[in-house]
């Protein structure tokens, strides 16, 4: 069973928003090179996750990271046969007992968007067979942001990962 990531920290009722990057250092962040849905961000090792109010201001602007988790990848037999290449993500199932993993249930990357891990791999050559690694999509840091009436920024909360990550495919 996978971990759901948090959808956000401040009650906003709308969706998020995700971008590939942010256009400079200054506050609030300021998200830049959108893409349609959660569904583009297939394939980039880092994208930004935001919140907006009804206002239009930022709210929340989350840094996401794909994080390889274990060093050692498995094979996996496809019961349909893929594309030469093509990208395969399964579930985590974790033996509740010794927490070691297995592939669980076929998924397509937008079913990913909601989870912490999952596992991934490309299709080999024959399209029957892939080699699948767990990544874990992490919050590098999570900014929330608060608001005088008059539309200054009021207050900035910035949490950042405690340890960065080891290594990103």
């Amino acid at each position: 069973m996978s971990t759901p990531i948090t959808k956000t920290t401040n009650g906003l009722e709308n969706g998020p928003r995700y971008f590939r990057s942010f256009v400079s250092y200054e506050m609030p962040f300021r998200p830049d090179e959108p893409v349609e849905g959660f569904a583009e961000t297939e394939g980039l090792k880092s994208f930004y996750r935001v919140y907006f109010a009804a206002d239009d201001r930022v709210h929340q602007f989350d840094k996401l990271l794909m994080v390889r988790a274990e060093k050692e990848g498995r094979a996996v037999e496809l019961s349909e046969k893929e594309a030469p290449g093509s990208a395969v993500y399964f579930e985590v199932d974790r033996d509740r007992e010794t927490g070691e993993v297995s592939v669980g249930k076929r998924l397509k990357y937008p079913e990913t968007e909601h989870i912490v891990e999952f596992v991934a791999g490309q299709a080999d050559s024959s399209g029957r067979v892939c080699q699948t690694v767990v990544f874990k999509r992490e919050i590098a840091f999570s900014d929330t942001y608060d608001y005088w009436p008059t539309g200054r920024l009021r207050l900035r909360t910035t949490i950042k990962t405690k340890h960065p990550p080891q290594a990103t495919y």
